[in-house]
Order: C-alpha cells, then sequence, then structure tokens
C-alpha cells in the first residue's frame, strides 16, 4: 500500500486514489494504526478525518480509482463457520464494483482452496475460486514475507 501512496510513484490519496475493502471492523482498525496515510483530513479547516481503510458496507456507494479488496481469514474452520457473511456474492460485486480503475485482492489461500457440501457455501466458494482461475492466471511473484510464504498472481 505504501507504494500506491508514494507521492513519486502512483500517488494515490485517501480521498479520491485509493480504497481498502474489509471485511471486519477490528480488522479496519489494524490496517488504519498500521498505515497512518491512509487518512486525510476532510479539509484545511476541518478536524474532519477521511479514510481510505473501510468495511464493505461503509464503502457502498463510493468509489476510488483503485480498491484493494482484502480477504485474508487462513483459519479455515472461521471461513466456513462465517462463509454466509464471508463469502456472500453481494459483499464480493459491492467490494470490486467500487474501483474505477483496478482492483486488487489479497486473500488467504484457505479462501480458495475450502471444500464444502452445503449447496449455497459451495457455490459461493465457486465464485471465489473462478475469480482466481480466471482473471489471475499469470504468476507475478513469489517469496516469504514475515515467515509466510506469498503468491502474487495477476493478469
Amino acid at each position: 500500500m505504501t507504494v500506491l501512496a508514494d507521492k513519486d510513484l502512483y500517488a494515490l490519496d485517501a480521498i479520491e486514489g485509493l480504497g481498502v475493502v474489509v471485511p471486519h471492523r477490528m480488522q479496519r482498525l489494524a490496517i488504519k494504526n498500521a498505515f497512518p496515510f491512509l487518512q486525510s483530513l476532510k479539509d484545511n479547516d476541518s478536524q474532519e478525518t477521511l479514510s481510505a481503510v473501510d468495511t464493505v458496507e461503509r464503502f457502498q456507494g463510493g468509489e476510488r480509482r483503485v480498491i484493494l479488496v482484502s480477504v485474508t481469514e487462513s483459519d479455515r474452520e472461521y471461513v466456513l463457520a462465517s462463509s454466509k457473511f464471508l463469502l456472500d456474492p453481494r459483499r464480493l460485486t459491492v467490494a470490486m464494483s467500487r474501483a474505477k480503475e483496478k482492483m486488487i485482492l489479497v486473500a488467504s489461500r484457505s479462501v480458495f482452496s475450502l471444500f464444502n457440501t452445503d449447496e449455497e457455501t459451495f457455490a459461493n466458494l465457486q465464485i471465489w475460486k473462478n475469480l482466481l482461475h480466471r482473471y489471475c492466471t499469470k504468476e507475478l511473484w513469489q517469496g516469504e514475507k514475515l515467515g509466510k510464504k506469498v503468491f502474487v498472481w495477476g493478469v
């Protein structure tokens, strides 16, 4: 995210440029604290801040040039237990449609490798798997970050 906000590179600001969509309020708070540059004052005379980081519900109706969608739940049991919320295709549609130019998806491998016999959960998982297999066809980078293996796929 730092690269996207860098004034010498992409210069995406928190008001119109970059948006980060997360599923949970606690995740929103953690990202806001870790990346303070993702917040901006509403205007020079205001104490009110605008944030580039918010939940799907709060982003509804708003747009940014680039949207980063975070679906980083790695506990398979938790993903399945909360699948009606996390994997809801309407939430995915809202998150993806906030991007004017580019959408970046950051997701845990568990989201794409789960299997469930519940018909609705199975169908919702297939949407996520199709997203990966149809649009993320080229490996751009792989390595290790903070002790975790990371793969970056794109078009």
